[in-house]
């Protein structure tokens, strides 16, 4: 730090919420610290590779003072999962499963440790699956043929089924013991996933789920406005423009909402007013000239009495 001194943090859910620092002279303070704000400090690394070796370091220091078992694997829990977006990145999806499934199978690591590792292999295996899609949707039937025969196809549909069932059952399971941040992990990504395959209602479903339960604002209004984004894809305008006006009342400075919901009532619009033919294109003139594209309400009486509305 500033001062010169070595510090070393250290999150014990069990026993506490501590920060375990040594100063120049080895000797070692407690200082109690929010769960929140440890998070934060490690947050602000945007260097993932940085903050493998700072959870590293943390771990021989875990050796050092003697920590318990139990401790140190839930700190290699994080730095496995840290490892894996590095991995991911780089293109290693394979290596990051492998490493994923030999630690559940080796560790001893328990409870909501336990499922924030198994929510990190089934983003990777979901990845994977879908970067399968990709090259199915592309490849030519002897290719097809090929990927059949070599179990890929297979492989990647079990990984989707086996990931969305792990994922609902972890959710589930977080909202009978109250666990907020184990929901909300388990249901962001779950919902990702129904929204990247074309599964829009169930994405749909999912996001209005999170909205409900969440108790952080901003993530209760990104997902009212995915909500609304997934609603658009199923062709359901109103619905749509239903959840991003929640997701606006929540959060009035959610500037992506704001955006999306803005271009979202002006197609609405010109959908409209181009099948009410001339008439619609001279209140369309009329609408920009006396009142302004921006001052569009929520649009949902457009759909039903579009001349009154105006």
């Amino acid at each position: 730090n500033k001062y010169g001194f070595e510090e070393y943090g250290h999150l014990d859910e069990i026993k506490g919420n501590f920060l375990l620092s040594t100063d120049i002279n080895g000797q070692i303070k407690v200082k109690a610290m929010p769960f929140s704000q440890l998070e934060a400090i490690m947050q602000e690394s945007s260097d993932i590779e940085h903050k493998i070796s700072q959870l590293e370091t943390q771990l021989d220091y875990l050796e050092v003072i003697g920590a318990t078992e139990e401790e140190k694997t839930n700190l290699k829990a994080e730095i496995l999962t840290s490892n894996n977006i590095k991995l991911a990145s780089e293109g290693k999806i394979d290596d990051a499963i492998k490493a994923t499934e030999d630690f559940l199978r080796e560790s001893r690591i328990k409870g909501g440790k336990e499922d924030y590792v198994k929510i990190s292999l089934a983003e990777l295996k979901i990845e994977r699956a879908l970067e399968y899609s990709k090259i199915f949707s592309q490849a030519t039937p002897e290719e097809l043929m090929e990927h059949t025969k070599s179990g890929l196809i297979r492989r990647g549909r079990e990984d989707l089924k086996e990931s969305i069932e792990t994922l609902q059952s972890i959710k589930n399971s977080a909202i009978g013991d109250d666990n907020q941040d184990l929901f909300e992990s388990s249901a962001s990504v779950l919902a990702q996933t129904y929204l990247r395959r074309g599964s829009y209602k169930e994405a749909a479903m999912e996001y209005r789920g999170i909205a409900i339960k969440t108790e952080s604002e901003s993530l209760k209004s990104n997902a009212y406005r995915l909500a609304g984004f997934s609603e658009i894809q199923n062709g359901n305008i109103a619905t749509a423009m239903q959840e991003y006006a929640k997701a606006l009342e929540i959060d009035p400075a959610n500037e992506q909402a704001k955006n999306e919901f803005s271009q979202l009532r002006v197609n609405s619009l010109t959908n409209i007013l181009n099948g009410l033919g001339t008439q619609g294109r001279d209140l369309y003139k009329l609408y920009e000239e006396k009142i302004g594209l921006s001052t569009i309400n929520d649009g949902s009486s457009l759909l039903t009495d579009p001349i009154n509305s105006l």
